[in-house]
């Protein structure tokens, strides 16, 4: 280290280093200079702890180098006693400096985490409200009036489902795991498997939200029971309507990996090589569940528009899709 400060303090002109020694004193650069070569030169540390602009690691360097300069001859700097001292106060800024950013990682982490849990449970809960509010009324309804039964199905397809895997496994498993410490990361590696069906959600997303804006505009009753349903009757909380209820299954695996990465990038491999690992295993798996999910979305997308545009064609010979 000694030789490339040497090659770095050589470069630095005396006039330069005159002047830009008076940051580091009262004094100026010539007396401190003069100083210097009577042995009466500063201490390197007192000198440096006179700048307060230590923002980023190469101010630090700069600063260390003027100083450097500013209080010794250059023939001090074959002195290894010199070195040793300028190397040492450096070396201790920059690890108070990556000590604080550690420190901030692991506070982003663990409320990172904490979302996760937390996050969980409201989705729990608002597939709940989903299935108790607007699932098992509308189909009383329609029992009621005679609708197609295959016509409510596809509204609520596959919400069954989705509510057992996480009520009764994720919800259950993230909750134990963050209470007991382990790495939450495990959770996504053992149940990844179960997240294919929210593929089929996806698929069928858009056909439910097309019957959905039919029977809406069709039925009244139907129309006046989502509207009542969205006021509890006893308490008088108001629920958001059932729409915004039944994109959620769409959003969740996205939400995992934009947490999960959060978690990743506040951690170290370092720390705890083992931990980082299953880290970036999850975060991979899920991320190609949700490039996959991304994909049928896209499909079923196209698929929709297609089937809209084939039935605003009146008189057409032949069919451009049938599902």
């Amino acid at each position: 280290m000694g030789g490339i400060f040497c090659k770095r303090v050589d470069d630095i002109s005396p006039r330069a280093s005159v002047r830009d020694s008076s940051r580091f004193g009262n004094k100026s650069g010539r007396r401190k200079l003069n100083a210097s070569s009577h042995g009466r030169s500063p201490s390197i540390q007192q000198s440096l702890s006179s700048s307060k602009k230590f923002r980023s690691t190469c101010q630090i360097l700069q600063c260390g180098l003027r100083a450097w300069h500013a209080t010794e001859d250059l023939k001090i700097i074959r002195n290894t006693r010199a070195v040793t001292e300028l190397q040492a106060y450096l070396l201790t800024i920059l690890a108070l400096k990556r000590r604080k950013k550690r420190l901030k990682a692991k506070k982003k982490r663990e409320n990172a985490i904490k979302e996760m849990v937390t996050c969980e449970a409201k989705y729990v809960t608002n597939l709940l409200i989903l299935r108790d509010r607007f699932q098992i009324p509308t189909e009383a309804l329609a029992k009621r009036k005679r609708w197609p039964k295959n016509d409510v199905q596809k509204i609520f397809n596959y919400l069954e489902p989705i509510i057992k895997l996480h009520q009764d496994t994720i919800c259950v498993e993230l909750n134990a795991y963050y209470a007991r410490g382990k790495n939450i990361a495990l959770v996504f590696i053992k149940y990844a498997r179960w997240f294919a069906i929210y593929a089929q959600y996806l698929k069928n997303y858009n056909v439910a939200c097309d019957t959905l804006y039919k029977y809406r505009e069709k039925y009244k009753s139907f129309h006046k029971l989502l509207d009542a349903q969205r006021v509890d009757r006893d308490t008088g909380k108001r629920f958001q309507e059932i729409v915004s209820y039944l994109i959620m299954p769409c959003q969740r695996i996205s939400r995992y990996e934009l947490l999960l990465q959060e978690i990743l990038r506040n951690s170290f491999q370092d720390e705890d090589a083992k931990i980082y690992d299953e880290l970036v295993e999850a975060h991979k798996i899920v991320h190609k569940v949700a490039m996959s999910n991304e994909i049928f979305q896209k499909n079923s997308e196209d698929i929709s528009r297609l089937l809209s545009l084939q039935h605003t064609i009146k008189g057409m010979p032949i069919t451009l899709f049938a599902p």
